[in-house]
């Protein structure tokens, strides 16, 4: 047997699993779960003002439902100027969030990471954060509050809000990870969003983990040969 031959086998065989296990899934972006808020009915292009998530006339908002409150004025419309992915943004009504629910199973050691951008400036505060769904209910996990700065006449956006959260033991264990924004305050409401993406580097498992560990020691035995 070549040792040799076998021990750089291994080797590389632990760096492909390396890469595998620390590559990041997307589970909400542009093209993924309507993180951009393109699609009405399943429909891009849309010029209409989409005013309720899941009931308006116009179209249901794809991926994005109600928080815990149905009606008012919250949904998406066609702002292309103040856009920053595609020409619709999504819009929040006081008491009147909304969840995007993935199809990912939170597992312990899970690393989330959600980023969005405020599309205009001097909007209201809004929670965002992220959640988990049991089949039945939605319930919060992690949650920070976003301030949109005054308002200085420019609409200039605000990129790359971010919030990573790591996945501990919990309810939320083997329950759909979920995003949500909620909680809209301030004198100037309607807190305008775009482009929400939401990431996960997720824990490698115990055989990935395993063979890991024998590319380490390999790499130590050719070192000792050497």
């Amino acid at each position: 047997m070549n040792t040799k031959l076998s021990t750089t086998a291994l080797l590389a065989a632990a760096m492909t699993i390396s890469g595998a296990a620390s590559a990041a899934t997307v589970l909400i972006g542009p093209s993924t779960n309507n993180g951009s808020f393109e699609l009405l009915d399943g429909s891009g292009g849309s010029t209409d003002k989409a005013s309720n998530w899941d009931t308006d006339p116009d179209g249901d908002v794809d991926n994005w439902t109600w928080l815990d409150s149905v009606g008012g004025d919250s949904g998406t419309e066609h702002i292309p100027s103040r856009s920053t992915d595609g020409d619709r943004v999504g819009y929040i009504e006081p008491g009147f969030g909304t969840i995007n629910v993935t199809a990912w199973d939170i597992a312990v050691g899970d690393e989330f990471t959600l980023q969005f951008d405020y599309t205009a400036s001097g909007r209201g505060a809004v929670e965002y954060g992220l959640g988990y769904w049991d089949g039945a209910a939605f319930t919060k996990i992690a949650s920070a509050s976003a301030i949109q700065g005054v308002d200085d006449g420019s609409n200039s956006p605000t990129a790359d809000i971010t919030l990573v959260w790591t996945a501990t033991p919990g309810l939320w264990v083997s329950n759909d990870v979920v995003v949500f924004f909620d909680d809209v305050v301030g004198a100037n409401t309607y807190p305008e969003l775009d482009n929400v993406r939401l990431s996960v580097e997720p824990v490698p498992e115990p055989g990935s983990l395993a063979l890991l560990g024998l590319g380490g020691l390999a790499m130590l035995r050719q070192r000792r040969v050497s």
